[in-house]
């Protein structure tokens, strides 16, 4: 009775088709009908990591159907499709329907952190990395006030104390318990001289040229609209720091040279242009001369103002020192991202 139900039911939509289509030849419907029915599996392929499941269908299929798979011993699956991922590998997990075989390949995955603890120095730096994964990846810190960490993995030591940076993929979890201590390591002179031509080196073979010919390494931050650069000005033979501030009118920028080997005694220079067709143009120039360990993250450096117009000349020195610390910051940050080193290192021996 129920084969007939059945029967008698797709006649009649059978029927409709031809009404609906009384063009369509037979054959024709025949063979739409039929390829709306073919089954298929629900992915074709994908990434699991070890010891995860994930659910395969065959779709449009009506009857049983007898999972295997090529490599057990990587991933195994279930009668009811569920496939879970034993150990790093490849496999193709089989759905069998009707004498026909369809194959889903599957990776199997163990990522692994390049790191389960660390002990950083405050204003330091490192790269974390979750290896042996092609699947994305969501970096988060239980504490950024202590540590935090770039959408790349890159790890920053703010200040004393414990945090756990954590690496999420696939649907797990990894962990790596970061210990930041004050720094307290001041390097010699040699030291610093031996950074100072592995920067000169590094910019020589990998920087892009300026204008003037003169090799440089930049950072753009785009959500602040700042660039920060440092060049190898060769006509000096020294390391020039710039950095260019753009925002809502403002353009200006920070300019020093540096040459720590040689001398401690840093001369920077401010300069800004503020046009705005509401308001009368503002322009600052300040001049400033300090020495190199005198800079800190938090410090101020005490600017002359040598030019200014339409600004108060104690607003304008508030506003050169900080760019300058915004300036340091950005430098710091390019060269720990290019050469992984500090501005310590180059003789700024209180950045901390």
């Amino acid at each position: 009775m129920k084969k007939t139900w059945k029967k008698l039911i797709f006649t009649a939509l059978f029927s409709a088709l031809l009404l609906e289509n009384p063009a369509l030849p037979l054959k024709e419907a025949v063979s739409l009908t039929a390829e709306a029915a073919t089954p298929a599996l629900s992915r074709s392929a994908f990434r699991l990591t070890r010891g995860k499941t994930r659910i395969l269908r065959l779709k449009n299929a009506s009857g049983t159907v007898r999972w295997t798979s090529s490599n057990k011993a990587v991933a195994t699956v279930t009668s009811k499709g569920v496939v879970k991922g034993i150990k790093a590998g490849s496999a193709f997990i089989k759905a069998c329907y009707k004498g026909k075989t369809y194959k889903c390949a599957v990776v199997v995955e163990a990522p692994k952190l390049s790191a389960s603890t660390l002990t950083l120095e405050t204003g330091t730096y490192s790269q974390l990395t979750l290896k042996n994964t092609k699947q994305s990846i969501v970096w988060k810190s239980s504490n950024s006030s202590v540590a935090s960490v770039s959408s790349s993995g890159y790890v920053a030591a703010r200040k004393a104390g414990t945090a756990k940076i954590s690496a999420v993929s696939g649907g797990v979890t990894y962990t790596c318990t970061i210990t930041v201590k004050k720094a307290s390591y001041t390097p010699s002179q040699t030291v610093v001289k031996i950074n100072y031509q592995k920067v000169v080196n590094y910019i020589k073979t990998n920087g892009a040229t300026n204008a003037d010919g003169d090799p440089y390494i930049q950072l753009k931050d785009s959500k602040e609209q700042n660039i920060y650069s440092i060049v190898y000005d060769r006509s000096k033979k020294q390391l020039r720091f710039i950095t260019v501030f753009s925002d809502d009118g403002a353009l200006a920028t920070l300019d020093m040279y540096v040459n720590t080997p040689k001398s401690s005694r840093i001369s920077a220079e401010f300069n800004m242009i503020y046009e705005e067709s509401s308001t009368t143009p503002i322009a600052v120039q300040a001049r400033a001369s300090f020495l190199a360990s005198s800079v800190t993250r938090n410090g101020t450096i005490s600017f002359t103002v040598t030019e200014r117009a339409n600004i108060d000349r104690a607003d304008a020195v508030s506003i050169a020192q900080d760019a300058t610390r915004t300036g340091f910051t950005g430098w710091n940050l390019l060269l720990h991202k290019r050469l992984g080193l500090s501005l310590k290192y180059l003789g700024f021996t209180s950045w901390k």
